[in-house]
């Protein structure tokens, strides 16, 4: 079996316990919390474990291809840094353990380099666009500086956003082969390296997803639905970053964890999602290493003309990888109900996803696919969940811890300098309490990568200054690796 992971709605095939879970090293498509559970239960798995190798083994020469070509058909631009991140990724096991965090669907660019390098990338792409497309372009781009400009102006002038005035174009969206797991995540595989989004219709069973439409119902009933919020920074931990903005975002919302006793259906919707993106992790690796997700959001757009202008899910490497909705909207018509979700991928063109109900959309959630949706005439339900990439999503955390003692340390800075020399050891005992509670939220996944690092390492902390670690956060942080020794 591959080795331990952190498990979030994942269980033991055999006795559906939760810790110590390990996936069958073959297959990597089932867990097991022991050896002995793993050879109990080898006579119903051997057969399927069988197939799935062996389907995966001919699909990987294939995937490599498409992916090749996807990139010769349809070049990025960006730089050295980013291509690397994309590139070579540790592979790990299959598991989505579920981050305790409530992050919004939006992190605005907060600093003038990467507000700087998206405008760079911007104008490189738009070299090749038409004359609509640039316009579009133009126009996301300012509605993305603008969300960077009213943090402090909510009570400023209220000028609507733009949205692209192009016609609705029907797609008919290719259909997976079969249902089974593997199939759908090999089928989602191949069009997000082609096309960067994929469209899974009758994700659910009908009646499955029905009731998941009244409970979502219910939960706008219970009254519990805000305003959808425009955020900041990397983490939801910076709350004085986020701030409503109706007129770019006009939706109501709540998160759940995806274990709510009152949401049975929407808690096996999730459950369902994890497993396929379990899956599709198997065959993404090499460009991504998934490795946990946000909450799910609910989201309903109260028919009153109420859209959501073009933007960017992960536009400051927050970790987010994949984006998932899963749409509720019955008998839904986008010429009279509108509601649209537009795609304007940088690569050109743009794609339109109706929001249909039983219908799961997968994009990802980078620079790649700036999207907006479009007003709503009608009442809009969409559940989204966003999936992390490990690496990306580790230097996003470690960066904030950084940003967070830079701040405190100005914060405490005195301009007296008797005064300063007076309380010279309370910061620094602060300081230091601040680095060994940020050190305390990290993962024990976390944490055991991190030794696996330094392991061996004549001089760790010239190894954690090359990553960008602060010195204090160093000091708590080897503290608390010899400490697990």
């Amino acid at each position: 079996m591959a080795d331990n992971a952190e498990a979030g709605n994942f269980s033991c095939k055999c006795c559906k316990s939760t810790e110590n879970l390990k996936t069958c090293s073959k297959c990597k498509s089932v867990f097991y919390c022991s050896r002995e559970h793993q050879l109990q239960d080898w006579k119903k798995h051997r057969r399927y474990c069988k197939k799935i190798s062996q389907d995966h083994h001919q699909e990987e020469e294939s995937m490599a291809d498409l992916a090749r070509e996807a990139t010769v058909s349809k070049p990025m631009k960006t730089n050295s840094r980013s291509a690397a991140n994309h590139n070579g990724r540790p592979k790990q096991d299959n598991i989505i353990p579920v981050m305790p965090v409530e992050m919004n669907n939006l992190c605005v660019e907060s600093s003038n380099e990467t507000a700087k390098a998206n405008s760079e990338s911007t104008t490189q792409n738009e070299k090749t666009f038409t004359v609509n497309e640039k316009k579009t372009l133009k126009s996301c781009s300012t509605v993305l500086k603008h969300e960077q400009n009213v943090g402090h102006e909510q009570n400023g002038s209220q000028s609507s956003p733009n949205y692209d005035p192009r016609p609705f174009i029907q797609t008919d969206f290719p259909h997976p082969k079969s249902r089974d797991g593997d199939t759908l995540a090999r089928h989602a595989a191949v069009h997000l390296q082609k096309s960067g989004y994929c469209v899974l219709d009758g994700f659910l069973n009908q009646e499955h997803s029905l009731n998941v439409l009244r409970e979502v119902k219910s939960i706008q009933d219970s009254g519990v639905l805000i305003d959808g919020p425009l955020s900041g920074g990397r983490t939801s931990s910076e709350k004085s970053k986020k701030f409503t903005k109706r007129v770019i975002r006009g939706d109501k919302i709540t998160w759940l964890q995806g274990q709510e006793e009152s949401c049975p259906r929407i808690n096996s919707l999730i459950a369902q999602m994890d497993e396929l993106i379990q899956r599709l992790n198997y065959f993404l690796q090499g460009q991504y290493a998934i490795s946990g997700r946000t909450k799910a959001m609910v989201a309903c757009y109260p028919g009153n003309g109420a859209g959501y202008a073009c933007h960017v899910d992960n536009p400051n490497r927050d970790g987010r990888c994949v984006t998932c909705i899963y749409y509720l909207n019955d008998k839904w018509d986008v010429t009279s109900q509108g509601g649209l979700l537009r795609l304007l991928p940088v690569s050109g063109g743009h794609v339109d996803v109706e929001p249909l109900l039983n219908r799961l959309l997968l994009f990802w959630s980078d620079r790649r696919n700036p999207h907006e949706v479009q007003p709503a005439f009608d009442m809009r339900y969409a559940i989204t969940v966003w999936y992390f990439d490990k690496s990306e999503r580790e230097e996003a955390k470690m960066a904030q811890l950084n940003e967070d003692m830079s701040k405190l340390r100005g914060e405490v800075s005195l301009p007296d300098v008797k005064e300063q020399k007076e309380r010279k050891d309370h910061i620094e005992e602060e300081i230091q309490k601040k680095s060994s509670d940020a050190v305390a939220g990290l993962s024990s996944a976390e944490l055991q990568a991190l030794s696996g690092m330094l392991e061996g390492q004549p001089d760790p902390r010239a190894i954690l200054t090359s990553h960008g670690v602060a010195p204090t956060i160093q000091d708590a942080l080897l503290c608390q690796l010899k400490g697990m020794k």
